[in-house]
């Protein structure tokens, strides 16, 4: 991990987004390989682009969730059921 604070001076060194974003990509790869997550599905919106967005919560937390087109397209196993 990415130390933002620096004991010796006191300080806190801002972190680039791409330093962030690493840090927590390897964090969530190395801990979640495989996940099944269950919840309650909110604030859905299918986009033009065929990607869905979507908030998935229960009632400690929620999730923002995107859902691009081609994975949409291989999950939705029938046009008229939105969700397997």
């Amino acid at each position: 991990m990415i130390p933002a604070f620096d004991k010796r001076q006191d300080t806190y060194q801002p972190l680039t987004v791409g330093e962030v974003t690493r840090s927590m990509r390897l964090l969530l790869e190395s801990n979640f390989k495989h996940v099944a997550i269950a919840g309650e599905i909110s604030n859905y919106l299918k986009h033009t682009s065929g990607h869905v967005y979507f908030t998935l919560k229960d009632d400690g937390a929620q999730l923002s969730c995107v859902m691009f087109r081609g994975t949409r397209l291989r999950c939705f196993s029938n046009r008229k059921m939105e969700w397997k």
